[in-house]
């Protein structure tokens, strides 16, 4: 493509970006534009320029329009493992339980269908549920979808709030609810039910969780620093928010210490834009051939 042409290009992408806002289309676009510059075109100065130019408007896609920080697939990984769905659950039955089931599983009376013996089981070691009388079953995003219609990255967004991973927007629309969890895990009903279930496996002889190799102290644990950690408004010192589109993190400290999304975005913003344009090419290809953008979109945050 000419150097006039690539330009005018340049020129109403830039204009979007700053008015509108780019999307993944624009991306792809942006991207083939990048690749069609050859070593032998690099030879001219003008398409040297309009290399870097391409790649800061790269830079660009990554900040949300609506400014919000985005998950890549390692932070929806750990919220699904670390969201516990029981205190979840139980909350919305009232802490009506009904009995244990199996090493660590909890049986309660299924939200889904009317039933007079609970049906409903909440394997915790596992973090997920299943209906032996509807046939409902999932994680915790699928939980969140059946009981509040949910959609995918509002259940990420809901938990990080829930579990202090993030904090409440001023606006918080579902902020009752983020309210009800929370003081459903710090309840005493909770603390003492986890306890009753690590003195019944203690009592088997269990040393080890269900098909793991985690001892089931180490396990209640965990549970039980989650809990104190929550009482006391603190950070989760395990949580690391790693941007999916280039080499940067975000602490656990430094997500909690942003007042909202946007000092977020502006934090994000002014460690991108500080890199070295060859270097954010590199890190950029590296991504993009470990995680194909056709089999992996949460590179892209729209």
């Amino acid at each position: 493509m000419p150097v006039e042409e690539m330009n005018k290009k340049i020129s109403e992408f830039r204009h979007k970006a700053l008015t509108e806002g780019l999307t993944k289309e624009d991306y792809y676009e942006l991207k083939n534009l990048l690749s069609s510059i050859n070593d032998k075109m690099l030879n001219d100065i003008n398409y040297q320029i309009i290399r870097l130019q391409l790649i800061n408007l790269l830079k660009l896609i990554y900040f949300h329009k609506d400014g919000v920080l985005n998950y890549n697939n390692k932070t929806v990984n750990y919220v699904k493992k670390r969201a516990l769905i029981l205190p979840i659950v139980l909350a919305d039955a009232d802490f009506n339980f009904g009995r244990f089931t199996g090493p660590n599983g909890y049986m309660i009376l299924c939200p889904y269908h009317s039933e007079k013996t609970p049906s409903f089981r909440v394997k915790d070691y596992e973090n997920i549920f299943n209906c032996f009388g509807c046939g409902s079953s999932g994680n915790v995003y699928d939980y969140l979808k059946l009981t509040h219609n949910m959609e995918f990255l509002e259940a990420i967004d809901f938990l990080m709030k829930v579990y202090m991973w993030k904090k409440e927007d001023a606006d918080e629309k579902n902020h009752d609810l983020i309210i009800k969890y929370q003081k459903a895990i710090i309840s005493p009903e909770f603390s003492e039910l986890l306890k009753r279930c690590q003195e019944r496996m203690q009592r088997k002889d269990l040393d080890f969780m269900p098909h793991s190799s985690t001892l089931t102290k180490d396990f209640f644990n965990d549970r039980f620093l989650m809990i104190e950690r929550m009482k006391k408004g603190l950070a989760d010192p395990d949580y690391i928010e790693r941007d999916p589109a280039v080499n940067i993190k975000f602490t656990s400290k430094e997500v909690w210490a942003a007042t909202d999304s946007t000092e977020i975005k502006e934090l994000r913003r002014k460690r991108i834009l500080a890199m070295d344009p060859e270097e954010f090419r590199k890190e950029l290809n590296r991504n993009l051939k470990s995680n194909p953008e056709e089999d992996d979109e949460s590179l892209l945050p729209f």
